[in-house]
């Protein structure tokens, strides 16, 4: 390379425009372990970093081991066979196959050593159901009469016909040095370290018959349901291993119980009374407890140490995992699947894996989640209005203070919360009138006045004196939609031919008819002493921006939309910047609007698409919004405002809305059609934390006041209250990340070493001879 050419490079590197880094969000917090193709892939098991399922694919079925460290499958199954039922254990896998539609055998096949498997029951029998732990495997062999039972040491390369006789030994487990199984009613236990003679098996449950063949356990303890010849309903029984004795009877209720699952000290099974619930038995303390009822139904419940994992079925036609920590009963939507069903969920130390399919006919697919500290571990937050059975809704802070309208027993209210001693004020206090929609900003509150149907009034309330309550409209005809900012309120006011804009001074006391003409004037907003509003024109809605500190005269009106948009809705001003939610002449769909104040000139379409976008907010000099995707979920878009460069944060299947930015901390809600779940990234290292709040099940309006977060929300049947929680910490530490301008310096860096370098060695006898 000449020299020239190397300081040609240099300069090249430094115009290449590096793209800053966009957002991603993993689809329904799980990881999809194949994301393409049109492979179906169902009955899996897991332990440690291995999950292990079918995949079928084109009428052919295969074993597939995935690795979550390489997030990479292979298959471990030969091709022109029919295993199923895989289940793993350490470094081992055991599934059922059969060749040619002959006989099932069991296969094992050792991990470490990449296979190859091999058949270790070898009998003319049909071999079914293998279970795996540690060094041992059981399974069921039925010989064209009866079942028996066949365990196989791995390490030992022996298999032992356990059970050999005339009856139906069916359904075996294992779990440590114990193997239990069913014969006809009976549920059978036998110790692994004892001979295997008839006196050896002890039956768990003299008197006690199954009932539906379900039974589990976990080495200590066994859970099952027995019907009852009293009430003629299933009720569910707990028998210890450890202690030996009678068993216990968890349930006797009129209800039905079926399906428990035990591991260390909880047990889980489901209710059926009409529907279909969760409850839990924790062993040591010796009470039950109802899982949160959540959904339609719950059921399919796993354990594994304090936590458990089951599916809900869900009001909009679909089901989702959710995980819940026994010791805290707290729970969360791990799944989050927009238009897909959620089931079959497993848990095993760190890792809950399930089944995924789509509902509109497409593929399923094998799912994880990595559980963490933070998991099933939400924050209760501070339930501040707690005026049940009335709703308290519409939330709004500035400052020290939050304010919002709940109704009484007559009639809705405006409620004053001091953060600073935390004492709550009804600041409206009248008998039979509603009040509603109220604003703050610094020492006043302002709120719509219901005195009857045809006339709203607006209210002013200064905090510091404790009022009085100053009736600031005065008139005849309704007044609405209140704003305040500073010294200036506005709303707007129906004069009983056309709507007009209204401004109210606080230091004067004066209110100004801003539009006083015969044309209607809506949507109001207030910054400082700029005020804005929308009228209907030729060309559609139109957003005028007018001065508070100049003299209220049409001449001073301006017109910063010009056409642009043919609708406006959601109009707000922020600093120097007027933005709206409007519909193009081109697209004609809803996109976002910018007017500069200081800049002038006509208004700019900053999210121009063919998708809808909504609910645009402004904060530390970037818009976000809700990007409509034609997938029918909305995603969040960022816009930097200083580059117009425009980033999506989210790209998944869940619903992202109502987005905020409170300085670097971008707020907005997952929802689906059971919940909703806020969720906080920090936009300089892209750290991501769900805020899963236990206090309610559903968040509505929401709003960021310094380290507090203020909500509506509700739980299941309950109307809403007003919810205060404290933000501190729930973000990780703060990771540095270099900027694109550092990078750029770093890779020139790299570059001039690397070219710098070849170019001495290239010239190095040319500077000796020098």
């Amino acid at each position: 390379m000449k020299l020239s050419q190397f300081i040609y490079a240099i300069i090249l590197l430094s115009f290449i425009n590096i793209p800053k880094a966009s957002f991603a969000q993993i689809c329904s917090n799980g990881f999809p372990m194949e994301s393409n193709g049109n492979s179906f892939n169902s009955n899996h098991d897991q332990d440690g970093n291995y999950i292990v399922y079918e995949n079928n694919d084109a009428g052919t079925r295969r074993i597939f081991l995935y690795n979550l460290a390489t997030q990479i499958s292979i298959q471990v199954s030969e091709e022109g066979t029919f295993p199923k039922n895989p289940k793993i254990s350490g470094d081992y896998i055991v599934w059922e196959e059969s060749f040619d539609f002959e006989f099932d055998e069991i296969y094992l096949y050792q991990i470490s050593t990449n296979g190859p498997a091999k058949n270790i029951s070898h009998t003319p029998n049909n071999d079914d159901d293998p279970q795996i732990d540690g060094n041992t495997i059981v399974w069921e062999s039925f010989n064209g009469s009866s079942t028996d039972i066949y365990v196989y040491k791995i390490q030992e390369d022996e298999v032992l016909n356990l059970t050999n006789d005339v009856l139906q030994d069916v359904d075996p487990q294992i779990s440590g040095n114990y193997i239990l199984w069913r014969r006809m009613d009976d549920l059978v236990l036998y110790q692994l370290d004892q001979a295997p003679v008839p006196t050896n098996f002890v039956v768990v449950n003299p008197g006690l018959a199954l009932f539906s063949g379900y039974f589990r356990f976990d080495g200590s303890s066994i859970v099952w349901a027995f019907q009852d010849n009293i009430n003629f309903t299933s009720d569910i029984y707990l028998y210890s291993i450890i202690d030996g004795g009678a068993p216990i009877n968890l349930t006797n209720s009129i209800s039905d119980e079926f399906k428990p699952v035990v591991n260390g000290d909880f047990v889980i099974w489901e209710k059926h009374d009409g529907g279909v619930s969760l409850e839990g038995y924790q062993i040591s303390v010796g009470s039950t407890f109802l899982i949160n009822d959540i959904g339609i139904d719950q059921f399919e419940a796993n354990i594994d140490n304090n936590f458990a994992v089951f599916t809900v079925s869900t009001n909009c036609s679909e089901s989702e995992v959710y995980l819940i920590n026994l010791i805290t009963r707290q729970y969360e939507n791990i799944s989050k699947c927009s238009e897909k069903d959620d089931y079959f969920p497993t848990i095993s130390e760190n890792i809950i894996s399930w089944e995924c399919s789509d509902l509109l006919g497409g593929p399923n697919n094998i799912k994880y989640f990595l559980l963490d500290e933070q998991s099933a571990n939400c924050r209760n937050a501070t339930n501040i209005s707690n005026n049940l059975p009335n709703a308290d809704n519409q939330p709004q802070s500035d400052g020290s203070y939050i304010v919002w309208s709940g109704n009484d027993v007559n009639d809705s209210e405006i409620f004053l919360y001091n953060l600073t001693d935390g004492t709550i004020a009804n600041i409206s206090n009248n008998a039979s009138n509603f009040d509603r929609n109220p604003v703050i900003s610094g020492d006043y509150v302002v709120w719509e006045h219901n005195n009857d149907a045809f006339d709203d009034e607006i209210l002013l309330y200064r905090i510091s004196t404790n009022g009085p309550i100053i009736n600031i409209s005065n008139r005849v005809g309704n007044e609405d939609d209140p704003k305040i900012s500073g010294n200036f309120v506005v709303w707007e006011g129906f004069d009983g031919t056309d709507t007009d804009i209204y401004l109210y001074n606080i230091s004067t006391g004066i209110v100004t008819d801003v539009t006083n003409d015969t044309e209607s004037q809506n949507d109001p907003d207030v910054d400082g002493h700029y005020v804005v509003w929308t009228l209907q024109t030729l060309g559609g809605r139109d957003v005028f921006l007018f001065d508070a500190n100049q003299a209220a005269i049409p001449a001073n009106f301006l017109n910063i939309s010009l056409g642009n948009s043919l609708s406006v809705t959601s109009l707000h001003i922020d600093s120097v910047y007027v933005y709206w939610e409007g519909s193009d002449a081109i697209n004609f769909d809803s996109d976002i609007f910018l007017y500069r104040i200081n800049e002038g000139g006509s208004s700019l379409i900053v999210s121009d698409n063919t998708d809808s976008d909504s609910r645009v907010s402004y904060n530390s000099n970037r818009l976000v919004w809700e990007e409509g995707y034609n997938s029918g979920d909305n995603e969040i878009a960022i816009l930097d405002l200083a580059n117009l460069n425009k980033i999506l944060v989210t790209n998944d299947e869940i619903d992202n809305e109502l987005p905020k930015l409170v300085g670097d901390l971008l707020f907005w809600q997952e929802s689906n059609c059971d919940n909703s779940n806020l969720v906080v990234m920090r936009l300089t290292d892209l750290q991501r934390q769900d805020i899963i709040n236990c206090s309610t099940d559903e968040i509505g309006a929401y709003l960021i006041n310094g380290q507090n977060l203020i909500f509506e929300g509700n739980t299941t049947g309950n109307p809403s209250d007003i919810f205060l929680l404290t933000l501190q910490d729930i973000l990780p530490p703060e990771q540095a990340i270099p900027s694109m301008g550092t990078w750029a310096i770093i890779l020139l860096g790299l570059f001039t070493f690397i070219f710098g370098t070849a170019y001495i060695k290239q010239h190095k006898r040319l500077f000796v001879s020098s």
